[in-house]
Formats: structure tokens, sequence, C-alpha cells
């Protein structure tokens, strides 16, 4: 797909950006603390409104970073990271558009440099499927492997012990870096984060228990139809209702 962005990799300066606290130079964007928070954001304008469950895929660079920086897809989703580096992530709407507008925002509490920003929309030219068997665990621990101290009881898989849990699921065709997997579940007993994988490509840890739809990016191509979903506890949680949605 596509970027929507425009003057992502800032050679045009700050064109087609908003800004608080920003400067330009050397095709990078420096956001910086003034009196508030500094922000840099881009309005994009769609072809269409996006639909409920629909991902949006964004791409981009930080350094220099000092504390934590923040991205926003305005009515979608917000992010808190705590270090710099290359980011590919994804949002899922959680409702409709009400307008073909979305609004991309850093925001940066102390200082940040921001290059190579790319956003997309998932291709939506392709048949939907669910891969996983037994995401329910009505039939306890058929098709899953796992570690740490786990047990299957009233419909739940509970992991602890620093476990994981885990399922081989073949597709009707090896994954590929334009790829954007959903995974759906539901979490309880929360302690620690849970560190959700698809392929090896990994969401950012959850810390609270919720009814979850994480859109992953895959960050390569893979070689052969077959893709590892991971559930790692730091700690320990519950969970159940899981579905894993892939795009053939």
């Amino acid at each position: 797909m596509s970027n929507v962005i425009v003057n992502g990799e800032f050679t045009d300066l700050g064109d087609k950006w908003t800004h608080l606290g920003a400067t330009f130079g050397g095709r990078t964007a420096t956001v910086e603390y003034i009196y508030k928070p500094g922000y840099i954001e881009q309005e994009i304008v769609l072809e269409a409104p996006l639909k409920k469950n629909d991902a949006v895929r964004v791409k981009f660079k930080v350094s220099d970073l000092i504390a934590s920086f923040s991205v926003t897809l305005e009515g979608v989703g917000n992010r808190v990271f705590l270090s710099g580096g290359d980011y590919d992530i994804a949002f899922v709407l959680p409702a409709d558009m009400v307008s073909d507008r979305l609004a991309l925002k850093f925001e940066a509490p102390n200082s940040l440099v921001l290059d190579d920003v790319w956003l997309e929309v998932e291709n939506k030219v392709c048949t939907p499927k669910d891969v996983i068997k037994n995401g329910d665990f009505s039939s306890r621990d058929e098709y899953w492997t796992y570690d740490g101290f786990t047990t299957f009881v009233d419909g739940k898989a509970n992991i602890a012990g620093v476990g994981h849990i885990k399922q081989t699921v073949t597709l009707d065709r090896p994954l590929n870096s334009a790829d954007i997997v959903k995974v759906n579940f539901t979490l309880s007993n929360v302690y620690g984060g849970v560190t959700v994988s698809v392929g090896g490509s990994a969401h950012q840890a959850i810390n609270k228990s919720g009814v979850y739809t994480l859109a992953i990016p895959i960050l390569s191509d893979h070689a052969d139809n077959n893709a590892v979903v991971r559930f790692q506890a730091e700690n320990a949680f519950d969970i159940d209702d899981i579905s894993v949605i892939v795009c053939l």
C-alpha cells in the first residue's frame, strides 16, 4: 500500500505539518518542550472513511529522545514509547470513522528527532480468515504448546511462572512484510506484561485485563506457510477467546 503522509521525510521542511516547538533541518524534525510539550501533526484526507476493525500502519524513526514520546491517531488510539528507534506499528479502529479525515500526531514532553514518517491503510482486497484452532480452549490444550505453570480451567488458559502459550498455524501462503495480522483475545488476572507475537513480529506489552484487538505488522517476508502465534507472560495472566485474523 502507498504512503498517505505528505513530506514524511521533511525534505520540504515543515510543509504540510502543523506543530508546536518543532524545527526542521537535515531532513528531520526536532520536537522540543517549550512552555508545554511540543508536537508535530498532519491531517490526512483518505479516499473514504475507514470502518470498525480496519487497520492503519505507521512507520517512523525517532532519535535523540529524552524521556518518552507518544504517537496518536485521533479518535483511534495512542501509544507511548520510552526509547528511540525504527518503529513499525499499527492501530485498529474501534468504530467507524464519521469523516474521511485522519490526524497523526507525535508529542514529546522533552525532545525527540523524527524522520521517515509513513502511514498506510491495510489492503482489504482479500478474504479475512481466522487461522487459530481451539481459541476458546473448549478442548483444553489441543493444538497449543506451553511452558511455565500453565493450566486449562473453565475455558481459559492460566499462564504463570513466566510461561507462554503458543500455536503454530498453517496459512494458505507465507506472510510477508505487507501483511497486518489481527489478534483478538480476552485477558484477566494480569500480573506484569503480556507480549503477543505472530511469526516473530511482536506488539508492545500489555499490562491490563480487558478485551483486545491488536494489529501486528509483519516485519519481514516469511519463507514458508507456517507462523507461530505466541502469548508470553512477564509474570502471569489468564487468556481466552483467541482468534487470529489473516487477510489471505
